[in-house]
């Protein structure tokens, strides 16, 4: 199945394509890629990735270690096995 996402973004790089150049075609080539993989990406696995890879070294030791508590003991067991295409705000 497609998403809606990846549809317009095909048909918007295909319309452009003539435009643009070949680098930015791949790129939006790549990101086509990632917004397919991520209709099936839950919330758990991306906040586990994100605690691990993305968060240590970007904010004060305390802070990460404020924000991993908050993640692990309300945010993971109220939302983790949602997917992240099915949250809004």
């Amino acid at each position: 199945m497609t998403s809606t996402a990846t549809v317009f973004a095909r048909r918007y790089r295909i319309a452009l394509a003539p435009r643009l150049s070949r680098s930015f075609v791949e790129c939006t080539s790549r990101l086509i890629a990632a917004l397919s993989q991520m209709t099936s990406l839950r919330f758990r696995a991306f906040f586990d990735r994100w605690l691990t890879v993305h968060l240590p070294g970007s904010v004060a030791e305390s802070t990460e270690d404020g924000y991993v508590d908050t993640v692990r003991l309300h945010l993971i067991p109220a939302l983790g096995r949602k997917r992240l295409v099915k949250l809004t705000v």
